[in-house]
């Protein structure tokens, strides 16, 4: 499987439900592995990306 990297920025109401994120995140391992794909990394990060995901 290829490997992909993933910049992403929090939007405003993301910021506001922080705390779910762990959820949010099962919840898209969950859909990735339904796919044949899984996470490798997932880091939170400051500067222009607030995340970047590789999967």
């Amino acid at each position: 499987m290829p490997t992909y990297v993933m910049l992403a920025n929090w939007t405003e109401q993301g910021v506001r439900g922080i705390g779910d994120s762990p959820q949010r995140l099962d919840a898209a391992k969950a859909l990735l592995g339904e796919m044949g794909g899984r996470f490798v990394a997932f880091y939170m990060t400051m500067g222009e990306h607030d995340i970047v995901l590789i999967y």
